[in-house]
């Protein structure tokens, strides 16, 4: 069982690191991007997670969401996720991410506390007006 958690968590942490912010152009803020990007990835919902990316990375969008997605019986739980914009200069900013996610396979819950997640903080760039998930930003 453990090896499923640790298979699940290793396939959704491999999706991006960086930082967001809040505002902009119209679209969502930064921190509702980050928080669809996040969840999308462990969710393996392709077609969210390709809306909240830059256009540099949503070619990834199989490898980062699985091909197949995720297993059955898998549940997430991201009410104790809180956003936060750290960084946020004209195009580009940083959401930090933390507080604990519980993740549940086959009836056996881990927490993933996000503190030391390589997605605490998520990357964000402006693209067309609208903020989105952009690890690729120099």
């Amino acid at each position: 069982m453990k090896a499923i958690i640790a298979l699940v968590l290793v396939l959704s942490l491999a999706a991006c690191g960086g930082g967001g912010g809040n505002g902009g152009g119209g679209g969502a803020s930064m921190t509702d991007v980050a928080k669809q990007f996040i969840e999308a990835t462990f969710k393996a919902d392709k077609d969210a997670w390709q809306a909240a990316a830059c256009e540099a990375i949503k070619a990834q969008a199989d490898s980062m969401t699985g091909a197949t997605g995720m297993p059955e019986g898998v549940t997430y739980d991201f009410s104790a996720l809180k956003y936060e914009v750290k960084e946020e200069s004209g195009d580009t900013g940083k959401v930090g991410i933390s507080g604990v996610m519980k993740l549940t396979v086959a009836g056996q819950t881990q927490e993933v506390d996000f503190a030391s997640n390589p997605l605490a903080e998520v990357p964000m760039k402006k693209e067309g007006g609208n903020w989105k998930v952009c690890p690729n930003i120099s």
